[in-house]
């Protein structure tokens, strides 16, 4: 769902080899209790020397002559859930937000959700996260640099695809509302808001009924 002027993050779905990622930060998800190094030597050496990287939300930048690589602390596997993978994926977007162009995240695997579930979340928080309701508000406003994301999975299959898709959907609604209750009195009027309503069902062939006050009372 769209119908307003606002613009989405691109997100795509990636199977390449950790490798392969050059240009972009390569986001890395470190659960307390298993550190997974992802055969980065970087990490592995990070990791040896800081025993403790892991908690919830707790970052930290690491370079090398052909990487950079973000690591992000998801807590104990055992406590990871839906709002865990939104908000992690959320915590990413807005450390990276005017630093890098593109991110390539990996989700984390071997946890109670779903991969289509995994990609929901994560389309969701990235969106939530990268949308700034009081940018036309601004005197001065700082433009996002982060315009791509790429979630890094095992295969782009066609539940994960559904997942990324509903994701945006969602986010987009979510936006939306945060979008207008942030409007002034004097826009925020029932015709611009009428006005709206009239152009996502438009754009989404939905049928809309409008009750004016004969009908209502």
């Amino acid at each position: 769902m769209r119908g307003y002027d606002s613009e989405r993050m691109k997100i795509q779905l990636g199977t390449k080899p950790l490798s392969e990622i050059k240009d972009s930060y390569l986001v890395l998800p470190i659960f307390e209790d298993n550190r997974e190094d992802y055969g980065q030597a970087t990490v592995k050496s990070f990791l040896a020397e800081n025993p403790k990287f892991g908690k919830l939300f707790e970052t930290q930048t690491l370079y090398s002559s052909d990487s950079k690589i973000l690591l992000i602390g998801a807590g104990g596997k055992d406590k990871f859930e839906f709002i865990t993978m939104q908000n992690l994926a959320g915590a990413a977007v807005r450390t990276l937000l005017r630093k890098s162009k593109s991110l390539s995240f990996v989700l984390p695997k071997q946890v109670e959700l779903s991969e289509s579930d995994r990609t929901y979340a994560a389309a969701m928080g990235v969106e939530i996260a990268a949308f700034d309701p009081t940018k036309d508000f601004k005197l001065k406003h700082e433009p996002a640099m982060l315009t791509n994301v790429e979630f890094l999975v095992d295969r782009a299959e066609k539940g994960i695809q559904e997942g990324l898709k509903k994701g945006q959907i969602m986010a987009d609604s979510i936006n939306l509302t945060r979008k207008l209750g942030d409007l002034p009195a004097n826009i925020m009027t029932p015709t611009y808001f009428l006005d709206i309503a009239k152009k996502i069902a438009k754009e989404n062939k939905l049928k809309i009924t409008v009750l004016d006050l004969s009908l209502i009372h």
